[in-house]
């Protein structure tokens, strides 16, 4: 049975997944496989994706099992389709039900 308080952090968790992913603390971005979605505070994709190689990260376009991270840029997207995410962070949600451990996080729990 489900009591009131897991019920509530499931539906924050489907609403709003970025802000209720569990990240605390600097995040090792070396031999991990990150993927993008929104635009970025701190720059365009291009420069946030140097960026992230110059920290030892590779860059995909597209979630799947072998995602690490995906960071959701502090601008949002307007092609988001479900309100504060789009089908990125949607997978990443899929795949975590299905035992992955992507972690998805907003830009700013990257670069601080």
């Amino acid at each position: 049975m489900v009591n009131d308080d897991e019920m509530l952090y499931e539906l924050k968790r489907f609403v709003c997944p970025v802000h209720n992913s569990g990240i605390s603390g600097d995040i090792d971005l070396e031999n991990k496989t990150v993927c993008l979605t929104g635009n970025f505070e701190l720059g365009s994709k291009e420069q946030v994706e140097e960026l992230l190689t110059s920290m030892g990260a590779t860059c995909k376009n597209s979630v799947n099992k072998s995602t690490d991270i995906v960071i959701v840029g502090g601008l949002g997207s307007k092609a988001w389709s479900y309100g504060t995410y789009g089908s990125k962070v949607m997978k990443a949600m899929e795949l975590n039900e299905k035992g992955c451990n992507i972690i998805i996080v907003h830009e700013n729990g990257i670069f601080k």
